[in-house]
């Protein structure tokens, strides 16, 4: 009466045979996710960040200097070109400088054949992991559940 039919015990070990095979599976594919993260992209460190925004905002007093410096009158269609020329540069200094005042920025090959996986990886793992310093992320993880 308190013994156990054979067929369960039977079942009991399929299952946890499936659930072995499904969290070797799992790691598997969290190593094999870890090896290609390392190998298209990577976070920016803080010294690299300020490094960069310290080379751009240089740049950027230089190319707002230079714009300042260009003559209002009798303009050309050469100096007209040149000036918008410049201001185009200075927008994309602009927009540089934004992006590495983020707090968590990440880096990606710019590889062909992956660029969108890349870019999008980069930038799920930025925001992962901005969540996590603040504290948010096990709070999101755990709604999901």
């Amino acid at each position: 009466m308190g013994k156990t039919p054979a067929y369960l015990n039977t079942m009991k070990a399929r299952i946890n045979e499936e659930k072995e095979w499904v969290q070797s599976y799992r790691n598997h594919e969290e190593e094999q996710h870890q090896s290609m993260k390392a190998q298209y992209y990577r976070e920016l460190s803080e010294e690299e960040r300020q490094e960069l925004l310290t080379k751009l905002r240089t740049q950027q007093a230089e190319r707002s200097r230079q714009i300042q410096s260009l003559p209002f009158s009798r303009d050309t269609m050469t100096q007209k070109a040149r000036r918008e020329r410049m201001e185009k540069e200075l927008d994309e200094v602009e927009k540089a400088i934004a992006k590495l005042s983020k707090e968590v920025v990440y880096i990606y090959k710019d590889d062909p054949s992956c660029k969108d996986w890349c870019k999008n990886g980069a930038l799920k793992e930025a925001q992962e992991t901005a969540l996590r310093r603040t504290g948010q992320f096990e709070t999101l993880t755990a709604k999901r559940r």
